[in-house]
């Protein structure tokens, strides 16, 4: 969630120059990591559970 005020607020905040290159940025970096991590704990979830099956 943070990723994604970080980049959708850059727009509507209207920061000068560099600020918005730079906050948009890191928002699309921390929304991208934050979503392949919800992305492979899914994933070792699922290898867990498929473990405890037996």
């Amino acid at each position: 969630m943070i990723g994604l005020w970080l980049f959708v607020g850059a727009t509507f905040l209207e920061p000068s120059g560099g600020s918005f290159r730079s906050t948009a940025g890191s928002g699309l970096v921390v929304a991208c990591l934050s979503g392949y991590d919800a992305y492979e704990s899914r994933e070792a979830s699922a290898i867990v559970s498929d473990s405890d099956r037996g």
